[in-house]
C-alpha cells in the first residue's frame, strides 16, 4: 500500500524522484546537455592541439585545462539560454515554487 501511494504522490510531481534513482527529473533533462557539453570539450581541445600542432606535455595540460573551461561555459550558456526559450523549467519551477 505504501509503495502504491509513494508513485501516486511521485507520478503527480512535476520534479519526482524515483525508486532507483534519488536524482530528480530535471537531472535526468539535463543528460544530454551535460553529453552535448563533454563532446564539445573533447572536440574544442582536440581542434586546438592540432591546430597549434605541439603535442608537449605543458601543451596538453594547459589545453586541456582550457578546454574544460570552455566546455562548463558553453554548459552554462546552453542551460540558460534553454530556461530562456522555455526549452527547460526555471530553477524555482524545477523546485516546486511557482
Amino acid at each position: 500500500m505504501i509503495w502504491l501511494t509513494v508513485l501516486r504522490d511521485a507520478l503527480r510531481d512535476d520534479v519526482r524522484r524515483d525508486f532507483d534513482s534519488p536524482e530528480p527529473i530535471m537531472s535526468r533533462r539535463l543528460i544530454f546537455l551535460k553529453a552535448g557539453a563533454i563532446v564539445f570539450t573533447l572536440l574544442w581541445t582536440a581542434w586546438m592541439m592540432w591546430w597549434s600542432g605541439s603535442f608537449s606535455r605543458a601543451d596538453v595540460v594547459v589545453l586541456a585545462l582550457c578546454g574544460a573551461g570552455v566546455g562548463y561555459l558553453w554548459y552554462r550558456a546552453m542551460r540558460w539560454q534553454f530556461e530562456r526559450m522555455g526549452m527547460l523549467p526555471d530553477k524555482d519551477e524545477a523546485r516546486g515554487r511557482r
